[in-house]
């Protein structure tokens, strides 16, 4: 993917797929019907691991120096509120991995709590999502030039090797 923003995209549209089975084990959830707790973890762990290791940290990058391109209060305050409601997202998604292992190492939890747990890590993503998809990145496509554009796809690219040789080392 050639276009940063293009790239962002596709991976909030990867987690909208996964929120998609997370959405589908509540509903069975709330079915008092049989959910696959190993599937379920795998899905959040997915969640967190594709968030920071490879979405998260180029956003950062780009919004950052989006900011100071851009230079307006409005956008600025924007992403603060977005990086903020990632690390809330960060807690929310390792609470509930540790419920659904508590659930795996057979500790009885209170059924209700846990769907409570769930439903607010989807929604919250959801509206994260929504966020980015809906506000920011038509920002970014209205308020930055074409050049600007390239320059943010230069960081992407210097992050993308950045992350090969980190790869490479390990």
């Amino acid at each position: 993917m050639d276009n940063i923003i293009d790239y962002i995209k596709f991976g909030r549209n990867r987690i909208s797929n996964v929120l998609d089975f997370l959405s589908a084990q509540l509903d069975l959830l709330y079915q008092c019907e049989s959910v696959d707790f190993p599937t379920l973890l795998e899905a959040v762990d997915f969640l967190e691991s594709y968030s920071d290791l490879f979405l998260i940290p180029k956003e950062t990058a780009v919004f950052q120096k989006s900011c100071e391109i851009i230079d307006s209060e409005n956008f600025n305050l924007l992403i603060d509120q977005y990086q903020k409601e990632n690390n809330e997202l960060k807690g929310l998604i390792k609470s509930l991995r540790e419920c659904i292992t508590s659930v795996m190492d057979d500790v009885i939890l209170d059924r209700e709590t846990f769907e409570e747990k769930l439903e607010t890590c989807i929604e919250r993503e959801r509206e994260h999502i929504d966020t980015e998809i809906n506000k920011i990145l038509p920002a970014l496509k209205v308020l930055l030039t074409n050049n600007q554009i390239k320059e943010l796809n230069k960081i992407y690219k210097l992050r993308q090797s950045e992350l090969s040789n980190f790869n490479q080392v390990a």
